[in-house]
């Protein structure tokens, strides 16, 4: 029997390295730093498993969607916000998952903002169901610009394939194309 794809894929990434790489994000244990926020501390369990699941499954979209910006539910946002404030922690969390640091940005343009935000559906949607799609609720204008940082050499943890993702009619359609380069700026995307 197959071992079980992590974070809840529903679909195999192509890379079994990825996949391991997606395990240890699956495995990180968030509790350990301190939260700053005051609101957090009130979430429910259930509330908290959940979110935590969607932020590491935004975490995981710097790899499956690479290049991309994408942008965290409100939720994954306030707590990826908690997570930046302990530096120390956060700053070796980067270094062991992406290598580098993974970098927060605000986008002020709203029309770059609703393209981001379907991008972020739709490459969620395909990678981990419909089901991690309805958790997405979205008021945060910001997100990770896809680049990590240029010293972090990533070409062996990325998909096979770069992804074309559109929606059409409701419906969800998937082209993938062969990368020939890993250097982003010229992958078709």
């Amino acid at each position: 029997m197959p071992d079980p794809l992590p974070l809840g894929l529903v679909r195999e990434s192509g890379n079994a390295k990825l996949n391991r790489h997606l395990m240890v994000l699956e495995r990180y244990e968030f509790t350990q730093f301190p939260r700053t926020d005051a609101q957090l501390e009130r979430w429910s369990h259930t509330r908290r498993a959940t979110v935590e699941t969607a932020l590491k499954q935004f975490f995981a979209l710097a790899f499956l969607d690479p290049g991309h910006f994408h942008t965290p539910s409100l939720d994954v946002d306030r707590v990826w916000h908690s997570m930046i404030l302990q530096t120390p922690w956060y700053c070796k969390f980067c270094s062991r998952l992406f290598r580098g640091y993974f970098h927060h940005f605000l986008e002020p343009n709203r029309a770059l903002c609703r393209a981001r935000r379907e991008r972020t559906v739709l490459a969620t949607e395909y990678w981990f169901g419909d089901e991690a799609r309805t958790s997405l609720k979205f008021a945060a204008a910001c997100g990770n610009n896809g680049r990590l940082d240029r010293s972090a050499n990533l070409t062996d943890l990325l998909p096979p394939k770069q992804l074309r993702l559109h929606r059409s009619d409701k419906m969800l359609w998937l082209q993938a194309t062969v990368v020939v380069t890993f250097d982003r700026r010229s992958a078709t995307r």
